[in-house]
């Protein structure tokens, strides 16, 4: 499908012999040639996933086989490759993190729940998955045994029992409850103090929320009136005897036994801790070394990810600065003049277009190469040319249709009026080439070296009153200023 060029361009295979135009697959085949790819035995064929596009070098020069097609291409897939390097490195160093909460787990049910909810994994790959460091099992009889037991792998740490005329219990009475929206029933007298019924809410050391009838000076609920305490009549024996049963244990039993009360409760609580973690089945070892280990192996991670990032800023600088003295754009030549500068309705653009070039070419002594206009309806015509170029793909399939007689009633319609509409907009344009341009909106001249341009610059930049009128075009100040990088016009 290749076709003949004519310099740079192709020449037009389509259309009638007044009116001549590139066809559809000459222009794929064209951009299929000049897009991004290499060349092997005389066929180009696009990149594939294992080409080298080189990489950042921490020292030394780099390759940069992609720099043809711009200093963002090439930073791109550097930057894709050193981004996957840091972020691997990452997944590494946060492995033992995932290993390490998720074996210490203390979920029976684990193993169960992930089967159900597989998600529930991040949950368990969560230091949340350890549990408390501490709990505070409480349990209350008022005949029999009473059995305390600490999570598994806790032990007691401390026990506290009481046996006789017990105050306050294991849970929060009744009249302390906070109602569904967490307001307690009643409302504070003074800081510290309730007026009536219990005001302050908090949770206890058991984990119930309650409401409190005191609080301390810092404002923190005091559940002096809920949580156990002895009464008048009380065992002064049983927290002895508690002390030594249940002690480093992770369970114990209390027996109740007579005693000359009007009536009697056994009422006990531990505090549970945890001494080691279990770390991969096998290593023991306590929460807090381990919670210092994965917090240096998050803090490494963190700190490979901001040294990656500075480190691509700097590559990013560089490449920039390589570019930038090797390559240069038309905006290295160009400078953008300003529209007052021109006469508002000019006899025609080819005739401003020599004015500009002899002002230049007189009072600077340099050479123009190129002058661009935008005028009040260029852009009016560019939209035309990018309608007229979708439609043309419609017409093209119409005519293919008719030509295998695959048209129906409804694409037949559709056809008409695709066709209807390209006419229009070739009319559209062959109006806008016959019609004045009106004002123009922006002049861009470019210069045939460097120092034309900087020499224009340094002529025209300078904002005066009054400029000399040797300097002058058409009787009007002219004053130029840099012109920014060329770019699509929408």
């Amino acid at each position: 499908s290749g076709r003949a060029s004519v310099g740079p361009r192709y020449a037009p295979d389509c259309g009638t012999k007044a009116n001549k135009f590139l066809s559809r697959a000459a222009a794929v085949s064209t951009r299929r040639y000049y897009r991004p790819g290499k060349t092997v035995e005389g066929e180009r064929h696009p990149f594939s996933m294992c080409d080298d596009f080189g990489c950042h070098a921490i020292r030394g020069l780099e390759r940069r086989p992609l720099i043809k097609y711009g200093v963002g291409a090439d930073l791109y897939f550097k930057g894709l490759k050193a981004l996957s390097c840091i972020f691997f490195l990452v997944s590494i160093l946060s492995l033992p993190c995932i290993l390490s909460t998720y074996t210490a787990s203390r979920d029976d049910n684990r193993d169960a729940v992930l089967q159900q909810q597989p998600p529930q994994f991040f949950y368990y790959a969560s230091l949340g998955a350890w549990g408390a460091a501490t709990t505070v099992p409480c349990g209350e009889v008022t005949e029999g045994t009473l059995e305390l037991s600490c999570p598994a792998g806790a032990t007691m740490k401390d026990v506290q029992a009481y046996y006789g005329t017990v105050t306050g219990s294991c849970t929060c009475p009744e009249t302390h409850k906070p109602d569904l929206n967490g307001a307690c029933p009643g409302a504070p007298q003074t800081k510290t103090r309730c007026g009536g019924k219990p005001c302050f809410s908090g949770t206890t050391q058991f984990g119930d929320a309650c409401c409190a009838s005191y609080a301390r000076e810092d404002g923190r609920p005091d559940f002096r009136d809920v949580e156990p305490a002895s009464g008048e009549c009380a065992s002064s024996s049983i927290e002895e005897v508690a002390q030594n049963l249940c002690l480093g244990q992770r369970k114990c039993s209390l027996q109740t036994v007579p005693l000359n009360c009007s009536s009697t409760r056994l009422v006990a609580y531990a505090t549970c801790v945890e001494p080691n973690l279990r770390i991969l089945g096998a290593i023991r070892a306590s929460r807090a070394a381990t919670s210092q280990v994965l917090s240096w192996l998050d803090a490494l991670g963190a700190a490979l990810l901001l040294a990656g990032g500075l480190f691509l800023s700097t590559r990013e600088r560089r490449a920039q600065l390589q570019y930038g003295r090797y390559v240069r754009c038309s905006s290295a030549y160009t400078v953008a003049i300003t529209p007052s500068s021109l006469p508002k309705r000019p006899k025609s653009l080819d005739a401003l277009d020599d004015g500009l070039r002899n002002h230049f070419a007189r009072v600077l002594e340099a050479k123009v190469v190129d002058v661009n206009f935008f005028c009040e309806y260029t852009r009016r015509t560019i939209k035309l040319w990018r309608q007229r170029g979708a439609l043309a793909l419609e017409v093209d399939a119409a005519d293919a249709r008719t030509k295998l007689q695959l048209e129906t009633k409804q694409s037949g319609k559709k056809d008409r009026k695709a066709r209807f509409k390209f006419d229009e907009a070739q009319r559209l344009i062959e109006e806008d080439a016959q019609r004045e341009k009106g004002r123009v909106v922006a002049c861009y001249v470019t210069f045939e070296t460097e120092t034309d341009r900087a020499k224009c610059l340094e002529t025209y930049s300078k904002k005066t009153l009054c400029q000399r009128r040797n300097l002058r075009f058409c009787g009007r100040s002219l004053r130029c200023r840099k012109a920014a990088e060329p770019r699509d016009l929408r």
